[in-house]
């Protein structure tokens, strides 16, 4: 069973506020007075402004999380770095990889599991998707023999 954000219930309680208003205001079904009318207003405006700070806040930045090697598996190859986006997923959420190179040849491992991948931006970008039960941890990516460990975890959540 999912729950709703916080935010959503915030948002919630403020498009009532204002409802209760309106209808107080121009139906004359619930008689408020003005001053009650005002706190109704304000509380709806307080909330409304409390949940779309919370949203925003709760939303996965734009800007991508840069990573880094980690570690080379074998010594003769180059070492390279990627970066990727969102940074906080749920389980079927696509995460975008880039990195300075074609990726024909890459896999991509998410705790240390590969994960199916497609390929696309003139073949520097690669689309992987979350798969369910997956955990928080780290991405991968192996290209001929190195494996490029991210500096940061993914964060999921079912």
């Amino acid at each position: 069973m999912s729950q709703i954000p916080l935010s959503t219930i915030i948002i919630a309680v403020a498009m009532l506020a204002f409802s209760v208003t309106i209808v107080s205001k121009l139906g004359g079904k619930i008689p408020l007075s003005r001053r009650a009318q005002a706190s109704l207003l304000a509380l709806g405006a307080a909330a409304l402004l409390a949940g779309i700070y919370l949203h925003l806040d709760q939303t996965p930045s734009a800007k991508p999380r840069v990573a880094g090697v980690a570690r080379q598996e074998k010594n003769e190859g180059a070492s390279f770095t990627f970066t990727f986006n969102p940074g906080q997923v749920r389980w079927g959420d696509r995460v975008e990889i880039q990195v300075p190179f074609s990726a024909e040849s890459i896999t991509v491992y998410l705790n240390g599991v590969p994960l199916p991948k497609r390929v696309n931006g003139g073949g520097r970008t690669i689309r992987v998707t979350i798969p369910s039960g997956a955990k928080t941890g780290y991405l991968e990516l192996e290209r001929d023999g190195t494996r490029a460990k991210a500096s940061e975890p993914i964060s999921i959540s079912p």
